[in-house]
């Protein structure tokens, strides 16, 4: 208990919580030699005290010579002998011990804990060292609050380790009511580090292009959110959903900008409480922002408040020590006012999502970003109540918000912006494509006078290539061996035997990666080379001292789900079919690496075919798709890969496949799969005339706005353009 957990022990806790009340532990770890039996001095200087506090673990502790009970039980007699109010606080069972923190024999040990749950005592439990302050000390201030318990008569055993004396206890009832009104000056530290650190550009420009480096919000646009209403679909502003709603789930595919509107969020709510507080108001009149993942969020200890508070605190860094970090920690653990709790990524999480059902119960405000694959209800959201909403993460509008945003980015050369929106003006392909927040971003990147590439792959190999040689970067002037790099990164990018179920195949990929040093050696890499990899792949701590292992997380998700379609591009075909073929359904970590990988393998028309007789469990193509797709999973498929492919990339039976599956997802409704096939003019073609067939019947009058958006999406030449709005304008009464 004096050693566990590492950082802060659980009587670390306990002795910071009597420092807090006013008072002076007495510590038996701290007595000094002296002559006498040992067993004598500790009855004494716990009959000294005015307050005993028990810690109780799973260790029984050193028997007394000639008696038969631990010096922690004699002491705890001695307490109870003394009249003294006993609070008794136990380790929970579900505490992740590490080795040597539980006797082998535990049958004394547990005797203790359950008589004393027997006694008639008030016994808490505690799985935080953060939890246990605030149980200490606020069982201290009641106490000396003048509600003292009544001791129990009956003699319980338990493991006590501290007892505490007050050193003072005038003035202490004030202490209790202000705990946190002296918390102000550590919450404006709080926020201000927030903002630093949700502003932090992880997309330096080139250093070419001069000037400061950005910060997001020097270039972020306005983003907004389809949700339903009374009236249908309303197109709204995220920020002011994000301001009002008490409940607010945020759906998007990757790239879309969830974590850059979760982090803009928290940056504008932290902004209003310094200009709030800066002007006098109370911290209980202002809403104070906790920004966390999910993934951070489930693997916090502690109850529910406990672990949003400390997966908050804990990646911002230093707050100025210790002592500030522990108040603000029991600062929010304790606060009931306004709150806003930003929880961003569930698709990036793994593990129990209990963590979200319990977030559900506390009093504040809560936002919530996810792919849509992985939302299922985790909060629940009540359709009655307008502030609770789900809404989904809209495109950026081309050229309202891509155009201003480019020439931000390129404020210190001006010319290279103009060039970037003049290329792609002339190019209707790029323009869906600079809708999606990060492809922009990384336009931006590669962009200037060099011509952008067709396909998402193509554009985040080019990006790879900046990020590993440092061209944006500026910090080393070595260059690495970017072959090496890119093949290490893709060995690591691949999903662990955590995402490989053994029967069903289907997993979760772990959000971060333990990467080995040797595998450095064995790519031939040098120091250069580390500097890149850690570019692309970020270190969360140094190395581990005994196996050389690092901990590592990838600086985007889709980042990492390139990798591994290039990982798996690179197998031979019969490799390729039996990783890939058990993530072709219901599995939303292959969603975007399936595809890509099918697209980029230098025999792709081969690896389809043997994919689609694998699963027809045939050697001919079905004519109907739905013999091995009830659920319309391997037709989204098929429509992903038009988006890294064009239509002449494959045989005539293959495209004609693909073509049919996404005339098949528009005719059935499911017209968000069929965006950013640019270079399927034939396949589009088809796919608007049977959009327009559908709009054409008044039965389906009721989803004529999905329809003509679908229409809308899928004429992407000038002339596409042209005929689509004829044959809009030929549908309105009177001009038909």
């Amino acid at each position: 208990m004096a050693r566990f957990p590492a950082g802060r022990s659980f009587v670390q806790a306990a002795l910071d919580a009597v420092g807090r009340a006013g008072m002076a532990p007495v510590d038996m770890r701290h007595f000094a030699a002296r002559d006498g039996e040992p067993a004598d001095y500790c009855r004494a200087r716990v009959r000294e005290c005015e307050i005993y506090v028990a810690l109780i673990g799973f260790r029984y502790g050193s028997l007394v010579p000639d008696e038969a009970v631990s010096y922690t039980e004699l002491e705890f007699q001695a307490a109870t002998g003394a009249g003294l109010p006993r609070l008794v606080f136990l380790l929970d069972e579900a505490a992740d011990l590490p080795a040597g923190q539980a006797d082998a024999n535990r049958c004394p040990v547990d005797g203790f804990r359950q008589r004393l749950r027997d006694a008639g005592l008030v016994v808490r439990d505690s799985t935080s060292d953060i939890g246990l302050e605030l149980e200490v000390f606020h069982a201290l201030s009641e106490l000396t609050g003048g509600r003292l318990p009544a001791v129990p008569g009956q003699l319980p055993t338990a493991v006590p380790h501290l007892a505490g004396s007050p050193a003072r206890f005038t003035a202490l009832d004030d202490q209790v009511a202000s705990q946190f009104s002296d918390c102000r000056d550590e919450i404006v530290v709080y926020l201000k580090t927030l903002i630093d650190w949700v502003s932090t550009d992880p997309w330096p420009r080139d250093r070419r292009f001069g000037g400061p480096v950005l910060t997001p919000a020097a270039i972020e646009r306005r983003l907004r959110v389809s949700a339903p209403g009374r009236a249908g679909d309303e197109d709204l502003d995220a920020d002011d959903l994000a301001q009002q709603c008490r409940r607010l789930v945020i759906l998007g595919g990757p790239g879309s900008g969830k974590t850059w509107l979760a982090k803009r969020t928290a940056r504008r709510c932290a902004e209003d409480a310094l200009q709030a507080l800066a002007a006098g108001a109370d911290l209980d009149e202002v809403e104070l922002p906790l920004y966390t993942t999910c993934s951070r969020l489930f693997s916090a200890s502690g109850d529910i408040r406990e672990a949003a508070v400390s997966s908050a605190l804990a990646q911002l860094g230093d707050l100025g020590g210790s002592r500030p970090s522990v108040a603000l920690r029991a600062f929010f653990a304790e606060r009931n006012a306004p709150t806003v709790l930003v929880i961003d990524s569930l698709d990036e999480a793994h593990g129990s999502q209990e963590r979200l059902r319990q977030a559900d119960t506390l009093p504040w405000r809560i936002v919530l970003t996810t792919r849509p694959s992985s939302w299922n209800q985790q909060l629940a959201i009540n359709d009655a109540d307008v502030s609770h909403r789900v809404g989904e993460l809209q495109p950026l509008r081309y050229p309202a918000d891509v155009e201003p945003f480019i020439r931000r980015w390129f404020g210190h050369q001006p010319e290279r912006g103009e060039d970037l929106v003049t290329q792609i003006a002339r190019r209707p392909g790029l323009q869906q494509a600079s809708t999606v927040p990060l492809v922009l971003a990384f336009y931006c990147i590669v962009g200037g006078r060099e011509p952008l590439p067709d396909f998402r792959r193509d554009l985040y190999t080019r990006v790879l290539n900046r990020m590993l040689t440092g061209r944006w970067r500026g910090d080393d002037d070595r260059q690495p061996n970017v072959g090496a790099c890119l093949q290490t990164l893709r060995v690591w990018a691949r999903p662990g035997a955590e995402a490989c179920h053994p029967v069903s195949g289907i997993g979760t990929w772990a959000d971060d990666i333990l990467t080995e040093r040797a595998g450095l050696g064995g790519a031939g890499l040098g120091g250069a080379d580390q500097g890149a990899l850690d570019h692309v792949a970020t270190p969360l701590g140094p190395a581990d001292v005994d196996t050389g292992q690092t901990l590592r997380r990838f600086i985007h998700r889709s980042i990492r789900e390139h990798l591994v379609a290039e990982f798996v591009a690179r197998l031979p075909v019969d490799q390729a079919v039996q990783v890939l073929l058990p993530h072709l359904w219901h599995d939303s970590d292959w969603e975007y690496s399936a595809p890509a990988a099918i697209a980029m393998h230098p025999q792709h028309d081969q690896l389809l075919r043997d994919l689609i007789y694998r699963a027809a469990n045939s050697d001919l193509l079905p004519g109907d798709l739905s013999v091995i797709d009830a659920g319309w999973e391997f037709r989204g498929l098929l429509a992903r890969i038009a988006t890294e492919s064009s239509e002449t990339d494959w045989s005539p039976g293959i495209a004609g496949m693909i073509s049919r599956a996404r005339v098949e997802l528009a005719v059935s409704g499911r017209i968000d799969a069929l965006g950013g096939a640019g270079l399927w003019v034939s396949s589009n073609g088809l796919t608007r005339e049977a959009l327009l067939r559908l709009l054409a019947d008044p039965a389906n009058s009721w989803a004529a706005e999905k329809l003509v958006s679908g229409v809308v999406q899928l004429a992407t030449t000038a002339q596409d353009k042209r005929q689509t709005r004829a044959a809009l304008l030929g549908l309105l009464p009177g001009l038909g």
